[in-house]
C-alpha cells in the first residue's frame, strides 16, 4: 500500500514538474494573438530637448450587420511587459479611410481605457478576458427602431503587451460577427532590426503573432468565466 501511495505522489510531482517546465496552458484561454510593440517617433523640441511621441497602432473592425448595438467589448490580454497599456475606441456609422485617420466624427465620443498589469493578473480566473465597460457610453443616438446601428469600430492601442483576442457583444449578450477591415500598425520583421508599417490588411505578414489572430478564437469567449 505504501508503495502505491508513493508511486501516486511521485506521479503527481512528475506531472507538476512537467507543467511548470512546459508552461502548461489552460485550454479555455485563447492561445494565439498579436504582440503589441512600442514605436517612438521624434517630436518637436521643447525646453528639455527633443521629445519622443509614441505612435498608436490602429485596427478597424466591421462588427455585426448593423441591426444590433455593440454593448460590450472584451479583450484577452494574458501578459503585459509594462505597468499599463492604453486602448482607445471609436465607433462610426459608416466606413471610409477616415476610420483610421479620425478625420470623421465618431457616432460616440472616443472612449479611452488604461489596463494595468495588476488587472491582467486578476483576470486569470476569467482566462484573461477583460471587459472595457462600454455599456453606458455606447447608447446609439438613433431612436427609430428600424435604424441601423453603428458597426465600424476602431481600436487604437499603445504599450507593450500580448493581445490574444477581441470580442464584441450585443445588447442581448450574444457575440457579434467581426472582421478586420482597416489597419495601420508597426511590427518588426524576423531577423532584422527595423520596424515596418502595414496599412493594408492584405500586407499583414504571415507571422506567428499578427492582428489577424485577434479574431480567430471567438468560441473561447464563452469560456471566460471558467478557471
Amino acid at each position: 500500500m505504501k508503495r502505491i501511495i508513493t508511486a501516486i505522489i511521485a506521479l503527481m510531482l512528475s506531472i507538476t514538474s512537467v507543467c511548470a517546465l512546459a508552461s502548461c496552458k489552460n485550454e479555455n484561454q485563447p492561445s494565439t494573438g498579436w504582440e503589441v510593440q512600442r514605436i517612438l517617433e521624434n517630436g518637436e523640441a521643447d525646453e528639455s530637448g527633443k521629445t519622443a511621441d509614441e505612435t498608436l497602432h490602429k485596427l478597424g473592425f466591421t462588427v455585426g450587420d448593423g441591426t444590433k448595438r455593440v454593448a460590450e467589448i472584451w479583450v484577452n490580454i494574458p501578459k503585459m511587459y509594462e505597468n499599463e497599456a492604453e486602448l482607445s475606441v471609436d465607433v462610426y456609422s459608416s466606413t471610409s479611410e477616415s476610420l483610421l485617420k479620425r478625420s470623421a466624427s465618431p457616432t460616440f465620443n472616443t472612449f479611452t481605457r488604461k489596463i494595468t498589469k495588476d488587472e491582467v493578473k486578476q483576470a486569470k480566473d476569467l482566462n484573461y478576458w477583460i471587459k472595457l465597460d462600454f455599456n453606458d457610453a455606447w447608447k446609439d443616438k438613433a431612436t427609430d427602431k428600424n435604424a441601423s446601428y453603428a458597426k465600424y469600430v476602431m481600436i487604437s492601442v499603445k504599450g507593450v503587451f500580448e493581445f490574444n483576442e477581441i470580442a464584441f457583444v450585443d445588447q442581448d449578450g450574444k457575440l457579434l460577427s467581426v472582421n478586420l477591415s482597416k489597419i495601420n500598425y508597426w511590427y518588426q520583421p524576423e531577423n532584422v532590426n527595423y520596424m515596418r508599417n502595414v496599412v493594408k490588411t492584405t500586407e499583414i505578414p504571415d507571422m506567428e503573432k499578427n492582428p489577424w489572430k485577434l479574431i480567430d478564437e471567438q468560441s473561447k469567449f464563452a469560456l471566460r468565466d471558467k478557471k
